[in-house]
């Protein structure tokens, strides 16, 4: 299998790098990739940046470019549920956007033409939830919200919840890939590692020493899922 894996910035990227053999840097579609091997499987690794059309943007540079059979999405998110603590790891189950209002009959979060709930690609969501027990990291499988923001007290946190109130994280890039991911005919799938929660005590410091601290774990879950595929 071809997987195309993508993450928003530079220190994911480079964990997922380390594990490739066969490496090589390709430029092409405005970017520079690696291209090479992990497990059975060939690996096109990008990072694409933060955000919504970043995201979109890469992801249809590599599905142009490189044509893989699935697409991976590694990084980190604030915690919206309350089972999920810092340091557990979701697995989007479906994904919406939180920050899309095209009103005109359409329920927040949707965009005209597609539906308000882009799903997982079911077999790659089986083998992440079997990876339960077999990593040391407490997996969710769940929604994740997706918008332009980055959430902090309760004056945005609020509204997201109203909203979605069965969301167990929220990001900036997964909804918009998964988007993509559904025009285009590619299996999606992307894991987060709960970074912060926001609206808690410490909230910022949360998310300092998660850089600090933290940062591999959600590394580890996707080595384990790469591995297993």
């Amino acid at each position: 299998m071809k997987l195309g894996i993508l993450s928003a910035m530079d220190v994911e990227h480079d964990q997922i790098a380390s594990l490739m053999s066969e490496r090589r840097e390709v430029e092409s579609g405005m970017r520079r990739w690696l291209v090479g091997r992990i497990g059975r499987n060939e690996v096109v690794l990008g990072v694409s940046g933060i955000g919504k059309v970043n995201a979109a943007f890469t992801a249809t540079q590599l599905f142009n470019e490189f044509k893989p059979d699935a697409l991976v999405s590694s990084g980190c998110a604030g915690g919206l549920g309350s089972e999920v603590s810092v340091g557990d790891v979701v697995v989007g189950s479906e994904y919406a956007y939180h920050d899309v209002d095209f009103g005109f009959g359409a329920p927040p979060g949707q965009v005209q033409g597609m539906p308000l709930f882009f799903p997982a690609d079911p077999g790659l969501l089986a083998t992440a939830k079997s990876l339960r027990g077999s990593v040391d990291a407490c997996i969710h499988a769940g929604l994740m919200v997706t918008g332009d923001q980055f959430i902090a007290g309760d004056a945005l946190i609020s509204p997201i919840r109203k909203l979605f109130p069965h969301a167990l994280a929220c990001e900036m890039e997964s909804a918009a890939l998964a988007h993509v991911c559904r025009i285009v005919g590619v299996p999606f799938i992307s894991f987060r590692v709960i970074s912060d929660t926001p609206g808690a005590a410490g909230h910022s410091m949360q998310f300092q020493d998660f850089w600090d601290n933290l940062a591999n774990v959600s590394f580890n879950v996707t080595r384990a899922f790469l591995e297993a595929i």
